[in-house]
């Protein structure tokens, strides 16, 4: 029985992942969408919450400021996503 729990459950993991992991074109697929929609809310974010700091800027500089954000962010994220990536195959071997 517990062999066929852990075929079941590798079967399941091999659908989901990759046995090799996330492919790194998905990986920055993934990071680049969640982060443009973030770019989005920034710039909304932005545009409310600069004025009760007496921040006044044009809604070009306010998305030139979310736009180095959000690269910064796109870099962390992807970065940190091969990392964990690679660190969860080592486990796995």
């Amino acid at each position: 029985m517990k062999k066929k729990v852990q075929d079941e459950y590798q079967h399941i993991g091999e659908v989901l992942h990759s046995p090799y992991g996330q492919k790194k074109l998905h990986s920055f697929i993934e990071v680049f969408t969640n982060t443009f929609i973030g770019y989005l809310i920034a710039i909304f974010t932005q545009i409310i919450i600069f004025p009760f700091f007496d921040i006044h800027v044009s809604t070009s500089e306010n998305m030139v400021i979310a736009l180095i954000f959000t690269v910064v962010s796109i870099i962390r994220s992807y970065i940190l996503r091969r990392l964990f990536n690679h660190f969860t195959i080592k486990q796995k071997v």
